[in-house]
């Protein structure tokens, strides 16, 4: 762009010249738009990790209201979940420990696979069987 306003700086005059760079910005900026719409478009489709843009709090609070306390801390065996479990010291010790936080990770993508495939049989069996 900066070479389509500096070209129309040296020939000002010229309406030519002009309309030939005001041409040129409307094509570059619609073809930056555009470049910048397929872009997004392909990021939003390409990702599939289940994990892209959780924050490990929103992760914990999921595991948390679909197990529990109890049953976390039995599937995962980590002090923070077993002995006075608390959001706030879960997360401090996750976001500091490699091996736990690939753990916590692991259960999560569990439970997301496992939500899927209870939903798909639910739904095949709602098809099966239609109410009479």
């Amino acid at each position: 762009m900066f070479c389509a306003e500096l070209y129309c700086f040296k020939k000002r005059q010229n309406t030519a010249a002009s309309r030939v760079c005001k041409h040129l910005r409307t094509l570059l900026a619609e073809s930056t738009v555009s470049m910048f719409k397929r872009l997004n478009s392909m990021t939003a489709f390409s990702n599939k990790d289940p994990l892209h843009g959780m924050t490990l709090e929103a992760i914990v609070n999921a595991l948390v209201a679909h197990f529990g306390w109890a049953e976390l801390g039995a599937r995962i065996d980590i002090r923070c979940f077993t002995h006075e479990p608390s959001l706030a010291s879960s997360l401090k010790f996750l976001r500091k420990t490699p091996w736990a936080r690939a753990k916590v990770d692991s259960l999560y993508a569990f439970m997301l696979r496992d939500l899927a495939r209870a939903q798909r049989m639910n739904q095949s069996i709602r098809q099966a069987d239609p109410p009479s």
